[in-house]
């Protein structure tokens, strides 16, 4: 059968379990049942323009793509999977990245220190402000799915891992058996990664928390009030509020969270170790999938 020029993308934002959907949705279960190959391509549209990745190939994760940009670029044929999460549990994510998990770079180098040192409410206020260069753009996505886009969340992949992949690989319409996609659900899935279950910490890894709504324990009726003032609608637009008052049901002050140590080499020391044991445990991933997909071929 010769190859489609169509291209699948996956239009996401940062801290809304981009990796996690790109490795299920290219993971060497699923690939061996469709034509399209994840080529390391992807991209970040506040950094550099649409990628221009070969067609007819898997490419994403795309950050930060707005609807308009998508009907832009778009060729006949293509298709895409848009996901987003509820924006402030996006919040509470960014926050702790770049505090203590995130790899350093020059992003973080900036302003990892200077987070370190603020308490939980003013490092909300940075994160309010990096979500600001990307509002417009995830405000599109409201309204759901379109001609060619299949949109869904992170909680509704969450809530039912197996099923949501099934509906996005339904949309895309790939012939992939379900038992292969159970084996990449499990395989993928928060807990055999982080050696954790959704909703235990552990704030030096980049698998956090997982748990959709933790952004509960970090809102007080002030935060919620000031994110409303900033980004009003913005939540209620894409369901995650029935209206615009929600914050006054938030407590006026939050019980004290639990203090960490303050060290920057501490924080450090503590990250890399987390940093290691999840590569470690992606290794370990890679090898088994490897030799499924050289036990398919044999197989062939």
């Amino acid at each position: 059968m010769e190859k489609s020029n169509a291209s699948v993308y996956h239009l996401t934002f940062q801290k809304c379990g981009s990796q996690w959907i790109r490795d299920v949705l290219t993971a060497p279960e699923v690939a061996e049942h469709v034509d399209v190959r994840w080529l390391g391509e992807g991209g970040n549209l506040m950094k550099r323009g649409w990628p221009t990745a070969s067609p007819g190939n898997f490419i994403g994760p795309v950050y930060h793509a707005s609807r308009e940009d998508w009907e832009h670029y778009r060729q006949p044929g293509d298709r895409a999977v848009a996901v987003i999460r509820d924006p402030r549990d996006r919040l509470i994510s960014w926050v702790f990245s770049m505090t203590y998990s995130h790899v350093s770079n020059g992003g973080t180098d900036l302003i990892r220190g200077p987070l370190q040192k603020l308490g939980i409410r003013d490092s909300l206020r940075i994160g309010m402000d990096e979500f600001s260069r990307c509002f417009r753009a995830y405000l599109s996505w409201a309204g759901g799915s379109s001609d060619g886009v299949y949109v869904t969340s992170y909680e509704e992949i969450v809530k039912n891992e197996l099923i949501e992949f099934q509906k996005i690989i339904g949309f895309l319409e790939w012939d992939v058996p379900q038992a292969s996609l159970e084996s990449a659900t499990d395989r993928l899935s928060f807990s055999k990664r982080s050696g954790r279950e959704r909703g235990d910490e552990n704030i030096y890894s980049h698998y956090r928390n997982g748990k959709p709504g933790d952004w509960r324990r970090f809102f007080d009726r002030e935060t919620g009030q000031l994110w409303e003032k900033h980004f009003g609608g913005v939540l209620t637009k894409l369901g995650y509020e029935s209206d615009e008052d929600w914050y006054l049901g938030l407590p006026e002050q939050l019980n004290d969270l639990p203090q960490i140590d303050t060290s920057e080499s501490l924080h450090e020391i503590r990250a890399e170790n987390a940093r290691l044991r999840e590569q470690n445990a992606e290794l370990q991933r890679g090898i088994a999938a490897t030799r499924m997909a050289l036990d398919a071929e044999r197989n062939q």
